[in-house]
């Protein structure tokens, strides 16, 4: 296999990037420091959220389709199963908002006021 000797890293390079970003850090004081330290905290803080949205399927909106489409079919009590079990919290607000339709005492006012209440 020939190895193109233009596209490997020296070995010097990584340490020439850490001389370049200390000096930086250098010249600049501790806003610098502070800054890079603050941009650190906020990318984590955003790969984790990215991460917590994958696993809850938060893009994932089929089964709250589903259930609001049995519902409408008159097979309410197999959508909120459906929604209820469902790992997309958008799911488990329909579930929460057909219970409400399927509960015949309970104003509308109120029910939506619950439905808002599990959205959050």
């Amino acid at each position: 296999m020939n190895h193109d000797p233009t596209l490997t890293v020296p070995p010097d390079a990584h340490a020439d990037a850490m001389i370049r970003a200390l000096e930086m850090v250098e010249a600049g004081g501790p806003v610098v420091a502070i800054l890079a330290v603050l941009s650190v905290a906020a990318l984590t803080i955003i790969l984790m959220k990215l991460w917590q949205f994958a696993v809850c399927r938060v893009w994932d909106t089929r089964a709250a389709h589903r259930a609001v489409a049995l519902h409408r079919s008159g097979r309410s009590s197999e959508a909120v199963r459906l929604a209820a079990n469902a790992p997309n919290p958008v799911a488990r607000v329909v579930a929460g908002a057909i219970r409400g339709t399927l509960r015949g005492d309970v104003p509308e006012a109120e029910m939506r006021e619950e439905v808002a209440r599990l959205a959050v």
